[in-house]
C-alpha cells in the first residue's frame, strides 16, 4: 500500500551504500511573516532527513550580484502579496511587491541556470499570478472558466453612467490584494469611494469587479451527488502537489444585525473577534486580525461557522477547475477561491445545464493557510493541514537527494 511505499522510498533514501545516512536537505521557508510558518517549520523538523529554517525576507541581505547562500536545497515561497507592516521590519508596501516579486524570480532564475537551490516550491510564475487579480482574471478567462466582469483602473475617475454593459453594483479592489485591505463596494453613479488611497497604493492599479449577487440555492449535480453551497460565502478550494484537499465554505454574511462580516480568520493562532461591517477580510492567516491581550480580555472570541466538504464530496468539475487553475500557473500548494451567485455583465457565465452554473473564481492564493479546526481535521485523517504540507515537501526534497546521488 501507499504506506507501505513510502516507508521503503524512505530507507533507500536516507541510507547512503554503505549505511550511512546523507547529510539533511535544508528546507527554507522564504516568508515575510515567521510567525505563520511555525506550524509547517515544526512539522517539517519532525520528519527524518529535512532541516527546516525560516528565512525573513524582510530582513535578508540580498545582494542581486551575488548567489543565493549555496546551502539552500529547497526553497518554499510564503511571501504574502502586500509585506507585513506590523513591526521594525516594516516595508514600504510598493517597494516591497517588487522586492518580493524580484527576489522570488531570482531565485527560480538561479536554480534552474545553477542547479542551487535545487527546487523552488511556488515560483516566480506562481508569485507574480498571485499577487495580482489583474493576472488572476485573464488567467480564469484564458482556461475558459467563469469569472466576474473584471475592468483595471490606473485612476479614479468614475463609472461610466452610459456604460450599457456595466454592472451597477461593484467591487473596486487594489490589483496586489491581502487581508481584504483597500475593498470597497461602489455603485454607477457614485464616485466618492473610488479614489481611497488604499485601493492604488501597492502598485498604482485597482481592479473593478463585479459584484456578484448571492445565489438562493446550490450548484450542480453529478452522479446522484448535489454540492450545495450556502449563500454568501467565500469557497477556497485547498490544493497540494496536485490534489485537492477540501473546500473550505467561509460566511462573509454576520448575525449581530450590523451587516457583512467578513472577520473569518481561520489560523490555529488567530483570535477572531467581531470585525466592522464590509470589512472584506477573508484572511485565514496564521496571525491576521490578532488583537492586544488588553483588547481580548474586554471582548470575547467569537467563533466563525466554517463547513468544509471532503474530496470524495466535491463536485468534481469544481475540483478538475481548481487543479487546472494551480497546474497553469505552477502553484504546488494554495488555494483556489470561488463565489456563487449571479451576474448580470460576465460573457462568461455557464449555461444553467453546467456543473459551474453560477460558479465564479475570484482568487488565486499561494499563500494560503490551511484550516486548523477539528473539522478540517477529521477531513484531513486526523493528520493537520500543515502535516500534509510537510510530506508533501519533504516527497519533493526526495527529488533533490535523488538527483545529487545520480550526479556522483
Amino acid at each position: 500500500n501507499s504506506f507501505c511505499t513510502l516507508l521503503c522510498r524512505s530507507v533507500l533514501l536516507f541510507l547512503s551504500p554503505t549505511g550511512m545516512r546523507p547529510a539533511p536537505v535544508t528546507v527554507v521557508l522564504l516568508t515575510d511573516a515567521p510567525e505563520w510558518c511555525r506550524s509547517l517549520h515544526d512539522a517539517l523538523a519532525s520528519v527524518d532527513g529535512i532541516r527546516p529554517t525560516v528565512v525573513d525576507a524582510r530582513t535578508l541581505r540580498w545582494t542581486p550580484s551575488q548567489p543565493f547562500p549555496s546551502e539552500w536545497d529547497v526553497v518554499v515561497n510564503r511571501l504574502s502579496a502586500r509585506p507585513a507592516r506590523a513591526d521594525e521590519h516594516s516595508l514600504d508596501t510598493q517597494a516591497g511587491v517588487t522586492l518580493y516579486r524580484d527576489i522570488v524570480a531570482a531565485l527560480e532564475l538561479q536554480s534552474r541556470l545553477t542547479g542551487r537551490p535545487a527546487l523552488v516550491i511556488n515560483g516566480a510564475s506562481c508569485h507574480h499570478v498571485g499577487v495580482s487579480k489583474c493576472l488572476q482574471a485573464s488567467l480564469f478567462a484564458s482556461l475558459g472558466l467563469p469569472t466576474p466582469l473584471t475592468r483595471m483602473r490606473t485612476s479614479a475617475a468614475p463609472v461610466d453612467e452610459n456604460d450599457s454593459a456595466a454592472p451597477t453594483s461593484w467591487l473596486i479592489k487594489p490589483n496586489v490584494g491581502g487581508k481584504g485591505s483597500g475593498i470597497v463596494s461602489v455603485t454607477v453613479g457614485d464616485d466618492t469611494k473610488m479614489g481611497e488611497s488604499a485601493t492604488y497604493e501597492a502598485d498604482g492599479v485597482a481592479v473593478l469587479q463585479e459584484a456578484i449577487g448571492s445565489a438562493t440555492g446550490g450548484v450542480g449535480e453529478e452522479s446522484g451527488r448535489l454540492h450545495a453551497l450556502s449563500p454568501g460565502c467565500v469557497h477556497r478550494i485547498e490544493v497540494l502537489g496536485g490534489r485537492v484537499l477540501y473546500v473550505a465554505h467561509v460566511p462573509t454574511a454576520g448575525t449581530t444585525g450590523t451587516g457583512p462580516q467578513f472577520n473569518n480568520c481561520l489560523g490555529d493562532v488567530c483570535q477572531r473577534r467581531p470585525a466592522p461591517a464590509a470589512s472584506f477580510n477573508n484572511c485565514l492567516g496564521d496571525v491576521c486580525q490578532r488583537k492586544p491581550a488588553a483588547a481580548a480580555s474586554q471582548q470575547p472570541a467569537t467563533a466563525s461557522p466554517i463547513s468544509v466538504t471532503p474530496p470524495a464530496d466535491i463536485l468534481p468539475a469544481l475540483a478538475a477547475a481548481a487543479l487546472r487553475i494551480a497546474a497553469a500557473v505552477g502553484m504546488d500548494m494554495g488555494s483556489v477561491e470561488y463565489v456563487v451567485g449571479d451576474a448580470t455583465a460576465s460573457n462568461l457565465a455557464p449555461e444553467e445545464s453546467s456543473p459551474l452554473h453560477r460558479v465564479w473564481f475570484i482568487d488565486v492564493n499561494p499563500v494560503s493557510t490551511l484550516l486548523q479546526s477539528d473539522a478540517a481535521l477529521e477531513v484531513l485523517g486526523g493528520v493537520t493541514g500543515s502535516e500534509h504540507q510537510a510530506r508533501y515537501i519533504a516527497s519533493r526534497a526526495t527529488e533533490v537527494q535523488q538527483r545529487a546521488a545520480e550526479a556522483r
